[in-house]
């Protein structure tokens, strides 16, 4: 069963990444936006093949090592409106260091159940967790409460596990072009910066260090970057050429 959904667009994947996915973003609003956004309909399909009456997924903030709800589905303003919480306590807690799928038949009687008057409110009952992985590194906990205590099957418990999967999935695939495209600036950035040297070197009679040093004391007094110097001399270089 497949879980894609084609709600993601570029940008907002893109959006994302610029935003540093891992650390300090859950005081972040247009980056709490673009997720919710990308995971919604991953969610909700979820909750909706489960039989699920709410259905969470809380992502890490390593700077503040805590979790904290990025999107849901059927989850009521109440329940959104609980404080995030350290990941080293509650169920999410346990899951993200056992790194393995929890499974509570009421959790108004767990004791690590941080939330019982909320659940009895709310009428949730069973819970089904799991780690969202990116190889070894939890970076979040899927959850999926249901309105009546029941045993969740092998091949629920599969499903389950395979929308973590693919969340992760997701995440791991951007990160991974993004650290493709930042090495494709540096090896730009490389380039920039050779060619404007030897048009110093050229032009300047300098050698390499001088020209080095005179593109960085240029970058620093007039505040922008290396490469935008360095592209800079190499236009002024090609129309005085032409």
């Amino acid at each position: 069963m497949s879980f894609q959904s084609n709600a993601v667009s570029r940008a907002e994947l893109e959006e994302i990444n610029r935003g540093t996915l891992f650390s300090g973003i859950s005081n972040n609003v247009i980056l709490k936006n673009c997720l919710q956004k990308a995971f919604q309909p991953i969610v909700t399909m979820a909750a909706r093949t489960l039989s699920l009456k709410t259905c969470s997924l809380l992502l890490i903030d390593s700077a503040k090592d805590e979790f904290w709800i990025c999107t849901s589905h059927a989850a009521s303003a109440f329940y959104l409106r609980k404080p995030n919480i350290k990941i080293s306590e509650g169920i999410s807690g346990r899951v993200f260091k056992e790194k393995r799928t929890l499974e509570f038949f009421d959790v108004a009687t767990e004791k690590d159940y941080r939330y019982k008057q909320l659940a009895r409110v709310e009428g949730l009952k069973s819970l089904l967790s799991t780690p969202v992985q990116i190889g070894p590194q939890v970076i979040g906990v899927l959850h999926g409460y249901s309105g009546e205590r029941r045993k969740f099957s092998a091949e629920e418990i599969s499903t389950f596990e395979a929308v973590a999967g693919q969340i992760a999935m997701v995440i791991e695939n951007e990160l991974l072009r993004e650290e493709n495209a930042a090495l494709r600036f540096r090896f730009k950035r490389a380039e920039l910066v050779d060619q404007a040297k030897a048009i110093l070197m050229e032009k300047k009679g300098l050698n390499e260090e001088e020209a080095y040093r005179l593109l960085r004391k240029t970058s620093m007094e007039n505040q922008q970057p290396l490469a935008e110097i360095a592209r800079n001399i190499i236009d002024g270089h090609t129309l005085t050429a032409s």
